[in-house]
């Protein structure tokens, strides 16, 4: 029988407000899933709530077979790190990690063998004898992880736990996470508002909007097949480019007007009813062409920032402002033409703005 995490239907009202609406979704034990979305958009009450630090308005919590409903947070071998570590300042952090082993009753020899192992994991042997006075942010944090670890729980639950840590410390903690989790194999869910964080942890992502489930997929289908323009836009931000456009079929193909020019742009198996739609892409995605050709798309260059590394350019196509990259400065005015790159392309339903076509 397969370990699992399982959230069956949980809603979650603040008076009358729903903040929390039918979540359902089941992760194997050593999957690491990020819920990520936008501020407000209840993954910190969801997180909570699996910890039993909120109680639900209705659904179920199971790990393992075992229904967490009624069982206080020190009985449901969870273990939460908080975005603003939640350190208690007169202790030492070997005294913060050891504090849930004690309350435990373990022997003095276990508890020192356990915090000796979980210092050596996340590197922080030479701060133990330290206040959180005299730790810096990414020190204060990793005593916190150490601290939830120490437990050995059956889930981690991290409340967006590199957001207040500079970009070098968010990347190197980021990698202690996510190596420590493949070290003790357990459930993992871990909650941010950063997309780069999302993609470069996650076996699974899960977007939560207002309250709702919008997608839970891989991150390569969250950022090729997003179920609907939300989920590209967010997942994609600021890389990613919305061109309103009017279409026609002809020989099974469906062409797009662009600057008022006709773009075959894809080999269509079914019928579109439609005849408005959104193109969605990707900067990247977008090449300049240095040859017209009927599938190239002539454009005026309204900006070319500098970059670091190439030049980001920007021009309209039907009153859309897009962007994408070039190797050389390009002029402002200038009139060069580029192209999509068809498997790249994803197309919405301009009403519903739900993707179309499910493959490019």
């Amino acid at each position: 029988m397969k370990k699992l995490l399982e959230i069956k239907n949980i809603s979650k009202y603040f008076q009358n407000e729903c903040v929390l609406k039918n979540i359902s979704f089941c992760i194997e034990k050593g999957t690491f899933t990020v819920i990520l979305g936008a501020s407000g958009s209840g993954k910190s009450t969801l997180l909570r709530i699996i910890a039993g630090l909120e109680k639900e308005s209705q659904g179920k919590i199971i790990i393992n077979s075992i229904n967490l409903e009624n069982k206080l947070p020190k009985q449901r071998d969870v273990a939460m790190v908080f975005q603003d570590y939640a350190l208690y300042p007169h202790m030492t952090a070997k005294e913060n990690i050891a504090l849930t082993l004690k309350i435990s009753k373990l022997k003095k020899t276990s508890i020192n063998k356990k915090i000796n192992d979980i210092s050596n994991l996340l590197q922080i042997n030479h701060l133990l004898h330290k206040y959180p006075n005299q730790l810096s942010g990414g020190q204060k944090q990793r005593v916190a992880i150490a601290r939830a670890m120490v437990r050995n729980p059956q889930c981690f639950l991290f409340d967006e736990p590199l957001s207040n840590l500079d970009t070098k410390l968010r990347i190197d903690l980021k990698d202690e996470i996510k190596r420590c989790h493949q070290k003790l194999n357990t459930y993992t869910l871990y909650v941010t508002h950063d997309q780069e964080e999302a993609l470069s942890l996650a076996d699974q992502i899960i977007i939560l909007d207002k309250g709702q489930i919008i997608q839970m997929d891989s991150p390569e289908n969250i950022i090729n097949y997003p179920t609907n323009l939300f989920v590209a836009t967010f997942v994609n931000s600021p890389n990613y480019n919305i061109i309103n456009t009017t279409i026609y079929e002809s020989s099974s193909t469906l062409n797009i007007t662009c600057n008022n020019k006709q773009i075959p742009l894809i080999s269509l198996s079914s019928k579109l009813n439609l005849n408005e739609i959104i193109v969605g892409i990707r900067s990247e995605h977008i090449k300049i062409s240095h040859k017209h050709s009927n599938t190239t798309i002539p454009l005026k260059v309204r900006s070319c920032e500098f970059t670091g590394s190439n030049w980001k350019v920007k021009g309209l196509i039907n009153s859309n402002m897009i962007s994408f990259y070039s190797d050389k400065k390009i002029n402002i005015n200038t009139n060069i033409n580029i192209t999509l790159s068809p498997s790249h392309i994803n197309i919405f339903n301009h009403k519903t703005l739900n993707r179309i076509i499910k493959e490019p």
